[in-house]
């Protein structure tokens, strides 16, 4: 395994683990004690938006060979069209 797949994979692992940690919460509330304020629901959020925000910031610092080019993650039509596929998803 080459420096830049090991670089790849730290990339991919940190946005599998902000997606697993923001969806699991959302099945998993309603079985707890609590609810959405049981503490393992809030850590979970809360852990998955620190990696979810550290994505884009690995990409661009740390990164030599990126996972999603930076550019793209900051342009306009491609944010747009994300968040409209995620609301799509959500309301199906």
């Amino acid at each position: 395994m080459s420096a830049n797949s090991v670089v790849v994979v730290i990339g991919l692992l940190l946005i599998i683990a902000a997606f697993s940690l923001i969806l699991l919460p959302i099945s998993l509330a309603n079985y707890q004690h609590k609810g959405w304020g049981s503490p393992t629901i809030i850590v979970m959020l809360v852990i998955g938006c620190i990696c979810l925000l550290s994505f884009p910031i690995y990409e661009k610092f740390v990164s030599r060979k990126s996972f999603i080019p930076f550019y793209l993650l900051t342009d306009r039509s491609v944010v747009g069209a994300c968040l409209l596929a995620a609301f799509l998803f959500i309301s199906f």
